[in-house]
């Protein structure tokens, strides 16, 4: 059973909090669950009854299933009535901020977790967001038992015309009210993460500068470094400012290691792992164009003890 799970902010702010917003709060409190559920795993495909929705977040039946549907109109979940599973795209880009290595266990979890679930339409949904990155390929995973889609309901809303259609007693009923919605969305942070990252050529030019300035000339970009400073540059922060900021710490010598514990402490999360970081080095920098002398290693010390 899940411990804990992550949510993203975005479901409370800009675009993606309004449209939730706008389905109504129980839309908003189940993606949380979904995220968040003790039965939920690192793939993001789980058994999950509508009971069990039902009891653990105190929703009713009618109100669990018409924000189902909601969510799987805006792209956010898909549930499939007949196995009893929910599908969270996304939830695995939460849990993991890089893709794993070749040998990683987590690719064979992954495939283990896929391939204890029972039969679902939801599995090949799942492969094609995410059998490249778990790298199921290269592992040479066996993925025959993968069918093609079953002719069960696409989604809760499906589900539900599907039964006015017929005699009002089929097995996939989820409520006579809940309202008839369109198909899903495209997969729109799938769609995102095919788009050129705009500060691509900014990040490299920021990371060039600090790989000569450290002089860690071996250093190779990986995604911590993008993500630490395309963060600052989303904050408004400039290519001239971020350099600044190196420049900075590489100056100081408490940061070469000039400091009780003799580490230094020039990586790149030193410097624009959080935008106090970066601000706190842009300070001192200014601090000792104007004075002459290095100040603030009292400060330094206490963000680093």
């Amino acid at each position: 059973m899940r411990k804990y799970g992550q949510v993203p902010s975005m479901i409370w702010t800009g675009e993606t909090g309004r449209w939730l917003r706008s389905q109504g709060p129980e839309v908003q409190v189940l993606l949380c669950y979904l995220h968040t559920s003790p039965h939920a795993n690192m793939i993001g495909l789980y058994y999950l009854p509508i009971t069990t929705i039902m009891h653990e977040t105190g929703l009713p039946e009618d109100a669990v299933t018409k924000a189902l549907a909601r969510l799987s109109k805006g792209g956010f979940a898909e549930y499939d009535v007949v196995s009893e599973s929910v599908y969270v795209p996304g939830l695995a880009d939460v849990d993991f901020d890089r893709r794993p290595l070749p040998k990683d266990n987590r690719c064979k979890g992954a495939y283990n977790q896929l391939f204890s679930l029972p039969p679902t339409r939801l599995k090949p949904l799942w492969l094609k967001r995410y059998a490249e990155f778990f790298r199921f390929a290269e592992n040479e995973f066996d993925l025959s038992e993968i069918t093609s889609p079953s002719q069960a309901p696409r989604s809760p809303s499906e589900a539900i015309d599907g039964d006015r259609d017929g005699d009002g007693e089929g097995d996939n009923t989820m409520g006579a009210d809940a309202p008839a919605l369109p198909p899903p969305k495209p997969d729109t942070a799938q769609k995102a993460r095919r788009k050129p990252d705009p500060h691509a050529a900014d990040i490299k030019t920021i990371f060039d500068h600090w790989r000569s300035a450290t002089g860690r000339s071996r250093a190779k970009l990986n995604d911590t470094h993008k993500g630490h400073i395309r963060a600052r540059l989303r904050e408004g922060y400039t290519v001239d400012e971020l350099i600044r900021a190196t420049d900075s710490c590489v100056a100081d010598p408490w940061h070469q290691g000039e400091n009780d514990r003799g580490t230094p402490y020039l990586d790149i999360k030193h410097i624009y792992g959080s935008q106090e970081r970066t601000e706190r080095h842009l300070k001192r920098g200014n601090a000792t164009k104007s004075s002459g002398k290095a100040s603030g290693k009292a400060v330094l010390q206490e963000m680093y003890s």
